[in-house]
């Protein structure tokens, strides 16, 4: 509906909160399809889009994809570092270990 109106302000966490609770009920091709509609970069928000990249970079993990991973967490780790994103930066490192 958001869509249809051309309304992009909110769609940023509409797609990151359905790749989440996709995650969690391990329909990872759901999440993951999700996350990659919030990479559209619809407002330009730096959190969400951090988060919908470490949301691929846990399920690359998950799906044991490991070539897929390092372009993900490179990226998702600069952002996460230079906005301070401290949040998802944790959850790349429990990822990493």
């Amino acid at each position: 509906m958001k869509q249809h109106l051309q309304d992009s302000i909110g769609i940023p966490e509409i797609f990151g909160w359905r790749g989440m609770l996709e995650e969690v009920r391990n329909r990872l091709s759901k999440a993951e399809v999700s996350y990659r509609e919030d990479l559209v970069r619809w407002t330009g928000r730096r959190y969400f889009e951090c988060a919908a990249l470490t949301g691929l970079v846990r399920i690359k993990d998950t799906q044991g994809d490991y070539t897929a991973i390092p372009p993900l967490l490179a990226e998702a780790e600069q952002l996460a570092q230079q906005c301070e994103y401290n949040d998802h930066l944790a959850s790349l490192r429990l990822t990493q270990g």
